[in-house]
C-alpha cells in the first residue's frame, strides 16, 4: 500500500519522488510512512522545548535525502543534563494538527 494521506504536502513531495524514481527506496521519504501509520493509529509525536534550544534529538545534517555537502554539525545542541523539567507533561498538553495549528 502506498503510504499516502490525501491533503498533505508531504503525499504531493512523495508522489514526484515516485516519479523521478526516488521513491521507493533509501532516497525515498521515511517520514511519508510516519505520517501514514500515525493517520491510521491515531498517536501523537512529543516536542520537547528545552532551556537554549537544547534537544533530545537532533539532524546531524549529513549527505542523504536532504544534504549533499559534508555535514556542518548539528541543527541544535542536545540535552547532557537530565532533568525533571524534560518529563513533566502538563495534563492537557497542546495538539497540533498537520496543518500546525492547535486542534
Amino acid at each position: 500500500e502506498k503510504p499516502y494521506v490525501e491533503g498533505l504536502l508531504p503525499t504531493e513531495w512523495y508522489k514526484r519522488f515516485e516519479k523521478e524514481g526516488r521513491c521507493p527506496g533509501v532516497k525515498c521519504m521515511w517520514t511519508m510512512h510516519h505520517i501514514k501509520y500515525i493517520s491510521q493509529y491515531p498517536a501523537y509525536t512529543v516536542y520537547l522545548k528545552a532551556p537554549h534550544s537544547m534537544t533530545l534529538a537532533s539532524n546531524f545534517r549529513e549527505p542523504g535525502l536532504h544534504y549533499a555537502k559534508p555535514s556542518s554539525g548539528p541543527d541544535h545542541e542536545l540535552v547532557k543534563d537530565w532533568s525533571p523539567f524534560i518529563a513533566s507533561f502538563p495534563e492537557e498538553p497542546l495538539k497540533l494538527g498537520w496543518n500546525g495549528k492547535l486542534t
